[in-house]
């Protein structure tokens, strides 16, 4: 009967350190806006917001963005309009001098003096983010000349030069919006991403939004509840073994 009594009592303990590993912090779904109407002008190198750090590259040629490149502008704001038939289209870009010594566009350029301009988009570890979960509203800019066109890099944790995967040629419209979802990308299941760039190899688009949801990670107050639960079981299996 003893015997009995101490097996009810491991499977008890057993299943509260599941519950408190099910009710660890849930994942976190998060959204950002850039397309607010607002001009926010040059952010500097880089621009910080939550767990998401979005930095610039420029003048970046056939080589990884993730890894090399000479950092650029961050840039908030109007994007212009670069014959798109508007000049109400907001979001992030990157502005930059030319080599003539001329302002550039606003917009991430793949034409010009700048071609080969990039965003990069990088997310603390831990949490990470899930990599299928990632979504991003683009910005067409060119419109009446070449479509826009975008090369992603995608690299997931753990960090390793070069990027994990490249999706080259991910075109569309002139003057349009586009909302590229990651889950539609080969090899995002079940992956982390450390982070991801945006380079423009042709055209000029900006970046007017991003959804993505964070790894869910344990509280502290969970982690110690957690560890109590474990030596708990330690002494239900030593009681159970005698």
């Amino acid at each position: 009967m003893k015997r009995k009594s101490n097996s009810k009592t491991a499977f008890i303990g057993i299943a509260a350190v599941l519950a408190l590993l099910v009710g660890a912090v849930p994942a976190m779904a998060t959204t950002i806006n850039w397309s607010d109407g607002v001009d926010h002008g040059n952010q500097g190198s880089s621009i910080v917001d939550g767990i998401l750090t979005i930095t610039a590259k420029t003048g970046l040629g056939a080589v990884d963005p993730l890894f090399t490149g000479t950092a650029g502008t961050v840039y908030w704001g109007n994007l212009g309009d670069l014959n798109a038939g508007s000049k109400n289209e907001y979001g992030l870009g990157v502005q930059d001098n030319d080599f003539t010594g001329k302002e550039d566009s606003k917009g991430i350029s793949g034409e010009g003096g700048n071609a080969n301009e990039a965003l990069i988009f990088s997310f603390a570890n831990p949490p990470g983010v899930v990599a299928s979960s990632v979504n991003l509203g683009l910005v067409g800019l060119n419109g009446g000349k070449n479509d826009d066109t975008v090369t992603m890099y995608l690299e997931f944790i753990p960090l390793e030069n070069p990027s994990d995967a490249v999706f080259a040629s991910i075109n569309f419209g002139v003057g349009s919006t586009y909302l590229l979802d990651f889950s539609t990308l080969a090899g995002t299941a079940g992956q982390t991403f450390g982070s991801f760039a945006v380079l423009a190899t042709d055209g000029h688009f900006g970046v007017g939004s991003i959804e993505y949801t964070a790894q869910a990670v344990p509280e502290p107050t969970t982690l110690l509840l957690l560890g109590f639960g474990l030596v708990g079981l330690a002494g239900v299996r030593r009681k159970f073994k005698n």
